[in-house]
């Protein structure tokens, strides 16, 4: 089980540290479903949220699942905007290939709705 904490608190974490430090240890947090953290350090033309991981490994946060928003809400791009530069909580949805590099595509919005499931 998840805690669920504000964001940053994982970040310096050793369970943190370790999922976040190879594609072995991402893809078993992915299978497990681990929410984990790492700093956002650019938004993209597309409003994609790109992610500081360990050993160099690439990670993305694709717009539509950066913010958690209600049904019938839209994303405003502020709430994306304003996390660059900060620590943000994921979850592994999985990789792709993207210009030759194996790239970690992950989700804020997924481990914003399992804390809010969990608290709701």
């Amino acid at each position: 089980m998840n805690e669920y904490k504000p964001e940053g608190a994982l970040l310096r974490t050793r369970k943190n540290y370790e999922y976040t430090h190879s594609v072995e240890s991402l893809s078993e947090a992915m299978e497990r479903g681990v929410i984990l953290e790492g700093i956002a350090t650019l938004c993209d033309h597309k409003m994609n949220l790109h992610v500081e991981l360990g050993a160099g490994i690439r990670a993305l946060i694709p717009r539509e699942q950066a913010v958690l928003v209600g049904e019938g809400e839209s994303i405003k791009d502020i709430a994306i905007l304003t996390r660059v530069g900060k620590p943000i909580c994921f979850k592994v949805l999985g990789f792709r290939e993207q210009a030759g590099e194996r790239v970690a595509i992950l989700s804020r919005r997924a481990a914003q709705a399992e804390c809010r499931e969990y608290y709701v």
